[in-house]
C-alpha cells in the first residue's frame, strides 16, 4: 500500500505503509507530534542521509580504485626500468 503525505509548502511524497509506520515509530521515540509535516520532514532527512552514505561509499571506492591503479602503474614502471637495465648485459 502506498500513502501520500502532504505537508504545507512541500510537494507530496509517496511512501509505503511500512515506511510510514517506521517513521511514526521514530517520531514517537523522539516524543514529537505526529502529523503530515513532521512525517515529511523525517522522511526527507532519512532519504537525505541515505544519499549521503551512498556518496561517501562511492567516493571511498573511487579513491581505492585510484590507489590500486597508481600502485599497478608504479609496479609496471619498476618492471620496465629493471628490464631495460638488464637487456644489454651478459650473464
Amino acid at each position: 500500500m502506498i500513502i501520500v503525505v502532504r505537508a504545507r509548502n512541500f510537494e507530496s511524497e509517496q511512501m509505503s505503509l511500512d515506511d510510514l509506520e517506521w517513521v511514526c515509530q521514530e517520531l514517537r521515540q523522539q516524543k514529537k507530534e505526529i502529523d503530515n509535516n513532521t512525517i515529511y520532514v523525517e522522511r526527507y532527512w532519512q532519504l537525505n542521509s541515505i544519499e549521503e552514505k551512498r556518496s561517501k561509499k562511492r567516493r571511498s571506492r573511487k579513491q581505492e580504485q585510484q590507489k590500486q591503479r597508481e600502485n599497478f602503474r608504479n609496479r609496471i614502471k619498476k618492471y620496465y626500468l629493471i628490464s631495460s637495465r638488464t637487456v644489454g648485459t651478459k650473464w
